[in-house]
């Protein structure tokens, strides 16, 4: 765990390792620290330089061990993933290793899960996203193709090898990452002050976030090769939040070519635009985050089309609606608070009434903007 600490700035040598770790976690748990019950278990979620979440067990006393944790770097960055299967959990119940395939379905991968007990039951119907982070353990950099070559004469510059699967005891959530350094960044632990690099590695398949201690380096640059063994956490959620509906019939819906919310939500993704988002947030639109600012005209249709309730809750001074339908909350666009690792509870909430709200905002007019999108969308879907 040393190193990976290091890999993203927080140093550590063998012997202060327990104590550094009591000063760390004791200064940030005011600032960040937040309880977390889920059955009979609890536990501790800490936040350190802004993208570094730590995961703690809290034993049956109220005691914290600081060295029993799992850790992750948020990377905003989430691909879509299929048949996930869990390898094996913790006794701790926190972390487990999840063996998953890419979108592709080109290759498997085991990542390591921090929040494992977050995870609802998998199932092959459904669709997830995963947010991925790898840890160098160790790092080669490479100038050219031919000089990567003379090491590697019988790997591809852009490969992924899923070393954890190899394992002959133990399955671990290990890999042997080569690829061209896509975009670099050198970033300061805001905590410690320590330097370390960002790296985006393309491996033809799929694009890694690596992160690596700068002293494992000597000189790297975008453009440049690299061959990395890293450690690789990852967080996973399903493509929407109630998406054990994600069947559910609409009302008269065997007549009708969008039959349920599955069909909705996969609409929806290329029917939002700017012009459907919440006035304060049309500026700041970006068509990589097409849910943003679309949660007030994507509730009012999911009731018109589902029926059930709408809610609301303050997310950072925001409101934020969803919907609530047979007893499960139903958002379909919470996937920008997961991009942007914004956390939020759907309760406590309040009922939304939708008298007057219409003549608010424009939302009568984002709304039919809406349906008149989803509309020419399901037309030419057909006619294709």
């Amino acid at each position: 765990m040393l190193r990976y600490l290091s890999d993203v700035g927080f140093k550590f040598g063998k012997d202060d390792y327990e104590d550094g770790l009591m000063e760390l976690f004791g200064g940030l748990l005011g600032e960040s620290g937040r309880e977390i019950e889920w059955g009979d278990r609890r536990f501790l979620y800490i936040y350190a330089d802004k993208d570094v979440e730590f995961w703690f067990p809290i034993d049956s006393d109220g005691s914290i061990d600081p060295t029993s944790f799992e850790m992750h770097y948020n990377t905003n960055r989430w691909i879509d993933i299929s048949d996930p299967q869990w390898v094996k959990t913790d006794e701790s119940g926190i972390g487990g290793i999840l063996c998953l395939w890419d979108y592709n379905a080109i290759y498997p991968m085991n990542i390591c899960v921090p929040n494992a007990f977050c995870v609802a039951e998998l199932t092959e119907e459904k669709d997830y996203k995963c947010q991925i982070a790898c840890f160098a353990e160790s790092i080669e950099v490479y100038k050219s193709e031919e000089e990567f070559s003379s090491n590697f004469r019988n790997l591809n510059m852009q490969a992924f090898i899923p070393l954890g699967q190899f394992a002959t005891e133990e399955q671990s959530s290990h890999a042997h990452i080569c690829g061209i350094v896509k975009e670099l960044q050198k970033k300061t632990n805001s905590v410690t002050g320590n330097n370390y690099y960002h790296l985006l590695i393309d491996t033809h398949y799929n694009d890694f976030d690596v992160f690596v201690d700068e002293e494992l380096v000597n000189s790297i640059e975008i453009g440049d090769i690299v061959s990395v063994i890293a450690f690789m956490t990852g967080k996973i959620r399903p493509a929407y939040e109630g998406i054990e509906l994600a069947n559910k019939n609409r009302a008269g819906a065997e007549k009708k070519e969008l039959k349920t919310l599955d069909d909705l939500y996969g609409i929806l993704t290329k029917a939002w635009c700017r012009e459907t988002a919440y006035p304060k947030c049309q500026l700041d639109w970006d068509g990589s985050d097409p849910s943003y600012g679309q949660s007030d005209v994507t509730a009012m249709l999911v009731y018109t089309m589902f029926g059930g309730t709408i809610h609301k809750v303050s997310v950072n001074g925001e409101l934020h609606y969803f919907n609530r339908i047979d007893d499960v909350y139903v958002d379909l666009t919470r996937e920008h608070f997961d991009l942007c690792n914004i956390p939020f509870m759907y309760e406590p909430n309040l009922i939304y009434s939708r008298q007057n709200r219409g003549r608010l905002d424009g939302l009568g007019k984002r709304f039919e903007l809406l349906i008149k999108r989803v509309t020419d969308l399901m037309k030419n879907k057909k006619m294709k």
